[in-house]
């Protein structure tokens, strides 16, 4: 598990660097901006004279390509990212799977082999005992007949503690897998919760590659697969924090932008968005309230 955690710690500081360094990419590409565009205007006052609406055309178009190659990379950067923080999730978590299944096996195997070998033994004692006992009756059963019957009631009082004994121990070898049955099925649970708590934080992550881009109705669709997460991990506190991100996104992409929502994307909202309404009743009504005030797109209607 300590490697888990800091597997998940290494991704996200490799997140942090890329951002770090589309930052440094992007304070690049703007003066590389200012610098083709300056060169473009002067260029072309240099071989006709040219107005300020035209200095500020050039300016623009010029800035539109270099933002377009930018944003291009950065989400291709982020997409990399993201690819890589679950495909280490995914191998972590198979090894976890495969490591304890095998040493599941392997203590079911041992148990097995050494229960077996006690039951021959402890058959081969009491068929040797039986014979040598039967051989002694025959020669002596007139005139010993009682001391053999006490001899016979003691080898039996051996093999009741012998039976006793065995089956003691192999209860207790039962009782060492059960906890280590149980032992797993607690790594299992925490490994979930990994999971989950690693998927909310990607989702959030996406969440600003679509609001880069400016499409409300991918940032809506992203949240409520993070609330679902968050859900099924039971985290109370990520389910609030999410809803305050829905009410957010409506009221300024929706409400105040003017933006109208994809009717098969309002459809899935209001289908899905009480998966987190036991964990917070008041944040779920207040995000169906202001999602009734969000106009449909008019060519679905």
């Amino acid at each position: 598990m300590k490697g888990l955690f800091r597997a998940l710690t290494g991704c996200a500081l490799l997140i942090a660097l890329s951002v770090q360094a589309q930052q440094k990419i992007n304070d690049t590409t703007t003066s590389t901006v200012t610098a083709k565009t300056e060169g473009t205007i002067t260029a072309s006052n240099s071989a006709t004279p040219i107005s300020s609406k035209d200095q500020e055309l050039i300016l623009l178009r010029e800035q539109n390509k270099i933002f377009k190659e930018f944003q291009s990379l950065q989400q291709t950067t982020v997409y990399w990212s993201l690819t890589g923080v679950f495909g280490l999730v995914m191998i972590l978590v198979g090894a976890s799977f495969y490591t304890n299944f095998r040493f599941y096996e392997k203590d079911k195997e041992n148990l097995k082999v050494e229960l077996d070998t006690k039951l021959d033994n402890f058959g081969s004692t009491i068929t040797a005992q039986m014979l040598g006992q039967r051989r002694e009756a025959d020669q002596s059963l007139e005139r010993n007949s009682q001391r053999i019957q006490d001899i016979m009631l003691a080898q039996l009082s051996e093999v009741r503690a012998s039976l006793d004994g065995i089956r003691s121990e192999v209860s207790n070898e039962f009782k060492g897998v059960a906890e280590n049955l149980a032992k797993f099925d607690t790594q299992l649970v925490a490994v979930r919760k990994s999971i989950s708590e690693a998927e909310v934080e990607l989702r959030k992550v996406e969440i600003e590659v679509w609001d880069a881009q400016d499409i409300p109705d991918n940032m809506m669709v992203t949240l409520l697969q993070a609330l679902k997460a968050a859900a099924s991990n039971g985290d109370k506190q990520g389910i609030s924090e999410l809803y305050e991100r829905m009410i957010d996104i409506l009221k300024e992409k929706y409400h105040d932008g003017g933006n109208e929502m994809d009717m098969e994307i309002l459809t899935y909202v209001r289908r899905n968005l009480d998966v987190g309404a036991k964990y917070d009743p008041k944040g779920f009504s207040e995000v169906k309230k202001s999602l009734s005030k969000v106009k449909i797109d008019s060519e679905d209607s």
